[in-house]
């Protein structure tokens, strides 16, 4: 039977290792990033359009994502992403008068089904 056997020396199996930890730390950045994005953009798309103040300022904070890295540890890698746009409680969470539409909560349900199936998302 054929056999092939690899010969690493020690010191190249830690730069190996190094380059995969930073492949690996630059990815997650790019995934935290990258859902952010998505997260706005659901949003946006969701938010009703007599809404247009709110869909603008999430459009707007998904467009300065697009400058602003994940804050990263060497294994965290977190990206805050919200509005300051009064209405926005009302059109998610309702009033007496008005039904939630909930797109904040939609957009990061649709999110995290997504990720689920690239991941095994467990609850903590």
């Amino acid at each position: 039977m054929p056999r092939i056997t690899l010969t690493l020396p020690a010191e190249q199996v830690t730069a190996l290792r190094t380059h995969l930890a930073q492949a690996i730390d630059e990815a997650r950045q790019r995934l935290v990033h990258d859902v952010a994005r998505t997260v706005c953009r659901e949003i946006a798309d969701t938010v009703p359009v007599d809404t247009g103040e709110t869909r603008n300022a999430w459009l707007a904070a998904a467009d300065r994502l697009a400058a602003a890295p994940p804050e990263s540890t060497e294994s965290v890698s977190t990206q805050t992403i919200g509005v300051q746009v009064d209405q926005m409680l009302y059109v998610e969470y309702g009033t007496t008068r008005i039904a939630a539409r909930a797109p904040a909560r939609r957009a990061l349900q649709s999110v995290t089904l997504d990720l689920g199936t690239l991941f095994r998302i467990t609850a903590n």
